[in-house]
């Protein structure tokens, strides 16, 4: 993107008479309007090429904590189903003791 002056609308300046003679400040404000746009605009794109590599780096943390979360919800679903199965034996073990008929007295 480059600066553009936009025009100067004032009743009290006239545009309609140009003057034909250039002032010397006038072309020094020109100069110093053209160096100052060209550092605006490549701090723009310092600017740009930062919050580019920034983003990157952003991204590449979000998708390490994301492959990390993934991983130990892995190994949680792991560690409850481990538990379900070791309830499920005692659930049959006690089920089993329970089915036993009692023993007689008759020794």
């Amino acid at each position: 993107p480059s600066i553009v002056p936009l025009p100067i609308s004032s009743p009290i300046i006239s545009l309609t008479n140009p003057s034909l003679v250039a002032l010397p400040a006038t072309i020094e404000a020109k100069g110093f309007l053209s160096e100052l746009g060209a550092q605006v605009e490549m701090h723009g794109g310092l600017i740009r090429d930062h919050t580019a590599g920034q983003t990157d780096a952003q991204r590449a943390a979000l998708w390490h904590a994301i492959c990390d979360t993934q991983m130990e919800n892995r190994e949680l679903q792991l560690h409850i189903t481990e538990e379900r199965r070791a309830r499920l034996d005692l659930a049959e073990i006690v089920d089993s003791m329970r089915r036993r008929p009692e023993p007689r007295g008759d020794v």
